[in-house]
């Protein structure tokens, strides 16, 4: 005798059997699949983009920092004219950025600190900066160079 209440029951049973069939159908092919186009991308991305070693040692010239840091010192010397000297003789070396970048970091390690124990107001430290500006001197119509000092 057919019962509405079988015919659903039934009907639902296969449904999630074909449901649950097909889940794991499509799990499997995916699994199939992902393990498939992750080699085959693999192997797209060897053949793209070979390994090439490159040994960038030999390449570069060491940097002498201690050369750099007593250069710096000097009138008019900036980092900008010590990696144009390193990039003639080495026109393989580094960038000015990375330069920089180095020299900083060496810079880092030191500890230039000298400290001076005073009560505030009780002494000022001056010192000039050893280039000197040209200042237009109105009663002489004159320029003078004059010595810029730091307090």
């Amino acid at each position: 005798m057919y019962s509405p209440s079988y015919a659903r029951q039934t009907y639902n049973q296969s449904i999630e059997l074909v449901n649950r069939l097909n889940i794991l159908f499509i799990i499997f092919l995916h699994s199939n699949a992902h393990i498939h186009l992750h080699r085959r991308l693999i192997q797209l991305d060897q053949q793209l983009f070979p390994y090439v070693h490159i040994d960038y040692s030999t390449k570069r010239a060491r940097l002498d920092y201690q050369y750099i840091h007593k250069e710096l010192l000097r009138k008019s010397v900036t980092l900008m004219l010590l990696w144009q000297e390193c990039k003639e003789q080495y026109p393989d070396g580094y960038q000015y950025s990375q330069f920089c970048h180095l020299y900083r970091q060496w810079i880092g390690q030191l500890d230039p600190v000298m400290r001076k124990e005073h009560r505030a107001g009780e002494k000022m430290f001056v010192d000039y900066t050893g280039q000197t500006i040209g200042v237009y001197d109105l009663s002489t119509n004159q320029i003078r160079e004059i010595q810029i000092f730091i307090a």
